[in-house]
């Protein structure tokens, strides 16, 4: 296993050598990511636990996130069988950046995510939105796409990289996810791509229902990017990760590898 100086990005901040603090916050960044997917569900309330005492980390919360020190070379695209879609997602020339969702966390792009489980998990989402509806009989299957990214051909394009989900990180998002000028905060955004590709953690899956609260009490107020940064803080932040290319410039820079079935997964099953 490897260590949490390897993994993680630990502030300089007063936190004790000892005591139960610093015991639960070891257990939680390097062990934590490890156990059984089902028994994190019975321990998040301990990294819960470590995010809100704020006596320590100053309510810098990103303090336990993974590290985002470079670009991964491996990424993958969940998604589903409708339509035959995904075919068209193996042919780098006609992925489509103006087909991609609009309100998104960092703008109108195609996303990827290095982690394999957080693609997988999309996919099963975007194949149970279809099979809720009768008329498809349960016949849509999640499916995961592996690209290769080119690091040196895309390392020459506009880039913006966060490390941490930070306000920075958040005031982009927020700016990205609102769209209309009328709720921009500042100009810190890509919804004119000024950036080719964009990478960083993934926000909480809760967001849109988030920006629509914000939407219904809009204001200027100074504090509101580290309100909402508070509350879309990623949920896993020790591993989870998004990479979105913005221009065809950016998609040219992958390269398909194969499209991969999930064999497990039981489209009867009621979610």
């Amino acid at each position: 296993m490897e260590s949490s100086e390897g993994i993680f990005h630990v502030l300089r901040c007063n936190i004790p050598t000892g005591g139960k603090f610093y015991i639960v916050y070891r257990w939680y960044v390097e062990i934590f990511p490890y156990i059984n997917t089902v028994k994190r569900q019975k321990y998040i309330l301990i990294g819960r636990l470590c995010l809100l005492h704020k006596t320590h980390l100053k309510n810098k919360k990103w303090l336990m996130c993974k590290y985002l020190s470079k670009l991964p070379e491996i990424y993958y695209h969940g998604t589903s069988s409708f339509a035959d879609e995904y075919l068209s997602l193996k042919d780098i020339k006609r992925i489509s950046i103006e087909r991609c969702n609009r309100s998104t966390d960092f703008s109108q792009g195609f996303y990827l995510t290095s982690v394999y489980i957080q693609s997988f998990a999309f996919a099963r989402r975007a194949a149970n939105r279809f099979n809720k509806d009768k008329k498809f009989r349960n016949g849509i299957t999640p499916k995961i796409i592996k690209y290769r990214l080119n690091i040196r051909k895309i390392s020459v394009l506009n880039e913006k990289f966060f490390p941490y989900p930070d306000s920075k990180w958040g005031e982009f998002v927020y700016n990205n996810r609102m769209e209309d000028n009328r709720y921009v905060h500042s100009n810190f955004h890509n919804i004119n791509k000024e950036y080719d590709y964009v990478y960083g953690h993934l926000a909480d899956g809760k967001i849109a229902e988030i920006i629509d609260s914000y939407k219904e009490d809009y204001s200027l107020s100074t504090d509101i990017i580290e309100s909402f940064t508070e509350k879309i803080f990623p949920r896993f932040p020790y591993n989870n990760d998004q990479l979105s290319l913005h221009t065809q410039r950016a998609v040219s820079c992958l390269e398909f590898l194969e499209v991969i079935d999930d064999e497990k997964y039981d489209p009867s099953y009621k979610r």
